[in-house]
């Protein structure tokens, strides 16, 4: 008797989980593997457009997540298998917890966006530059556009440090400003 009637085919899975996301797909988990799949891209894309090679630690993290999981769905008894439930990895904004409002960044991902863009620009403006025979210029160009991303990186996430203490702080002061309100008869 067969107590496992999800199970594909092993060395197929093996195959396709070499792939972040692949093998989520071959199990027939698409969300999850095309997030797999769009993360482990865009984390390569991002690192290496915007010399941000500090992220590419995470490549071999989110590969051997992948791999792993894949092996580990298709071994999974039928009744665990069958209750898991496809989804991506990011949650929709009805599964954030309602104290994370997505609204208050909007400002500063706009910003990011457009300084990103902008350094994405001059780096393209900077080879035009290097091709039209002013390599002095591109070369300049390029070597100034190459440390912005590190450094707008790095202020960006002294920044939301900064924002998350203070947001914990003001949660700790209400919570103590709600337990001396309670113990205080009035």
């Amino acid at each position: 008797m067969n107590t496992n009637t999800h199970r594909k085919n092993r060395f197929l899975t093996f195959c396709f989980s070499c792939i972040p996301g692949a093998g989520q797909m071959y199990l027939g988990f698409l969300k999850r593997g095309s997030s797999l799949l769009l993360l482990f891209s865009g984390i390569i894309a991002i690192a290496g457009s915007l010399n941000l090679e500090f992220l590419l630690f995470l490549i071999p993290v989110l590969w051997f997540f992948s791999f792993f999981d894949a092996l580990n769905i298709n071994g999974m008894p039928d009744e665990t298998y069958h209750n898991l439930s496809d989804g991506f990895l990011m949650p929709d904004n009805a599964e954030l917890p309602q104290h994370f409002n997505l609204q208050g960044y909007r400002i500063p991902f706009a910003v990011l966006t457009i300084l990103f863009g902008i350094i994405w620009l001059l780096q393209n403006v900077s080879d035009l530059f290097t091709r039209l025979g002013i390599p002095y210029l591109g070369y300049y160009l390029r070597h100034i556009t190459s440390v912005f991303p590190q450094l707008i990186l790095s202020i960006a996430l002294i920044w939301l440090g900064i924002h998350l203490i203070a947001a914990k702080n003001k949660e700790l002061m209400q919570d103590e400003e709600e337990k001396s309100g309670k113990g205080d008869p009035s």
